[in-house]
Formats: C-alpha cells, structure tokens, sequence
C-alpha cells in the first residue's frame, strides 16, 4: 500500500519486489539475464515511469544486495525506508493466515479465514521478531540509519508521516499522497472478526479469563517478553 502510494505522487518511483521469496526460486527472466547490478539498475531505471525506482523486499529478497555490496556502502545508491508494526500478534495472524491461503494482497481472490493453531501463529511471532533482529544486525553492521515507520502511525497520521518521507527522498511531491486512495486495501477487511479475535484472545484472553503456564510462557516469550518463572 505505502509503495503504491508513494509511486502515484509523481515525485518517486514504485517500489516492487524484485527477488524471489523463497532461496530455491529462480529469478525472473529479465533479471537473470542482467550481466551486473549496474545494467539491473539501468534496465529499471529505463522502465521506471518517472526515472526513479525502488526495490522492497524482506531480509532474504533483499540479501543478494546486501551480499553484493549495494544496500550500502562505496556503492550505495538508496535511500532507506523500514516499515514495521506494533501490534506484532495481529502480524503475525496476517502472515500465518497468508502462508496458509496464498492472500497475501488484496488483488488476490478472497479466500475464507482458514483454521489456524496457537502454534502456527506463535511461529509467524517467532519469524517476525528474527526477521526484525537480523534487521537490526544488518543495519549496525552496515551504518545505515533507515527512516523508521510504523504501520499503525501512517494510518493514525497520514499528513505527519508523508511529511517525514518527504523529507526523508529530499523530494517535492507534484501530488499530495494524503490525497491519495491506494488501489491496494489492508486484508483485515475481508477477516471475520469472530475468527480473529478467537485467535487474539489466546494472546490476550477477555477479562476474567487465564492460561495455563505453558500456554502463558510461550505466548509472552513469541510476543518478545521474556517469561517470568520463580523457581522455589
């Protein structure tokens, strides 16, 4: 949503995903046929509507830059924008119900809210929070200081967090992305809200209600707060 909404300013190109979402998938065609990252970049830049381009990813689309020495340093020609979210359980029900369904957009064809464990989520809690400390790991390494967003922030303040972007690209927007409605819509829409907040409650239980040990400490420990045990 947040590329496409930046790509329809007019002032910055759309960031797509370039490279493949699993280590065994073959690159496509176009891109395996490039000879360097220099004539890929050319080749996009080319193609790119208004000259500029942008490249979005996950840790592992984006390793063979980092690897190659293009996400950062004597060859570095980007300019960093990470997006996470707070609410890490609603993530990572999102992912798991993806994974599960194969809706990962909304110009996917709706699938209904499949049956999804405890577990299953607690693992797409787990993926999040490595994929955010290898982040991390990458950007100490590499000195890149990223501008930082938060999903819940550009919903809450549209104008603020534009406005930082802005400057961010040191760009001047021909078309106010306030203004703009994206074609793509969050996925939550299409979830029953029965079905997700039966999935919530095994991380937030309604007042009144508990979990056993167990299920507490794996809960806590998946949401990134290490579990409490007194051991007498």
């Amino acid at each position: 949503m947040l590329s496409d909404i930046l790509g329809r300013t007019g002032s910055v190109g759309i960031a797509r995903e370039h490279f493949p979402t699993a280590p065994e998938a073959p690159l496509p065609d176009w891109l395996a046929e490039c000879a360097s990252w220099d004539a890929m970049f050319r080749l996009l830049k080319k193609h790119a509507l208004f000259g500029y381009f942008g490249i979005k990813g996950n840790l592992l689309q984006m390793f063979p830059l980092i690897s190659s020495g293009v996400f950062a340093g004597p060859r570095w020609i980007f300019k960093h924008i990470y997006l996470t979210r707070r609410d890490r359980v609603g993530q990572a029900i999102s992912l798991a119900r993806a994974v599960k369904t194969n809706e990962w957009h909304s110009s996917d064809d709706p699938v209904p809210d499949p049956d999804l464990t405890f577990d299953e989520v607690v693992s797409s809690l787990h993926h999040i929070h490595t994929m955010e400390a290898d982040w991390e790991t990458i950007f100490t390494v590499l000195q890149v200081e990223p501008l930082r967003l938060c999903y819940e922030d550009l919903i809450a303040d549209r104008s603020g967090e534009f406005e930082r972007i802005r400057r961010h690209l040191g760009v001047r927007w021909k078309t106010d992305p306030a203004d703009i409605v994206s074609a793509y819509q969050p996925l939550r829409q299409r979830h029953d809200p029965i079905w997700l907040r039966r999935l919530r409650d095994q991380f937030d239980p309604p007042e009144g209600m508990g979990r056993g040990p167990s299920e507490r400490r794996t809960a806590e420990s998946a949401a990134g707060r290490p579990p409490v045990e007194f051991i007498p």
